[in-house]
């Protein structure tokens, strides 16, 4: 059953204060679209789980993701602009290079990120990881 979040010792509460005693939440910033404060009710269960995962190192842990993959967009551009244009000078081939060692960094990043989701609804075969020897 669902208890209020205002007044006594309800169960969230006491999963939250355990928690935190645990594990003190990090806190990145204001969490001003996560919808939990204007909730009247919510179960035990879910009190356990929202403050086991932290909402705001959840939220960083997204953020920081979403960066990698941009990143990775930005190294891609990059390296194609250069790679069009690269001509026989030595400092060129050397931003080639330094490009292409970019690129496949944030690539092997953005797949190991990715790896976890494998099988999930969505997941493409060209996002596994490349195998080596």
């Amino acid at each position: 059953m669902a208890r209020p979040l205002h007044g006594g010792m309800d169960p969230m509460t006491k999963a939250t204060n355990s928690h935190e005693e645990r594990y003190p939440p990090q806190h990145v910033g204001p969490l001003s679209h996560f919808v939990l404060p204007y909730a009247e009710e919510v179960p035990a269960a879910a009190g356990g789980h929202i403050a086991r995962w932290d909402p705001a190192r959840v939220l960083a842990e997204v953020a920081a993701k979403r960066e990698i993959l941009r990143q990775l967009e930005f190294a891609a551009r990059e390296y194609a602009e250069l790679d069009a244009v690269v001509g026989p000078t030595m400092m060129q081939r050397l931003d080639l290079v330094a490009a292409a060692g970019k690129l496949y960094w944030l690539e092997f990043a953005a797949r190991a990120l990715a790896r976890p989701f494998a099988g999930r609804p969505g997941w493409r075969p060209e996002w596994a990881m490349e195998v080596t020897a």
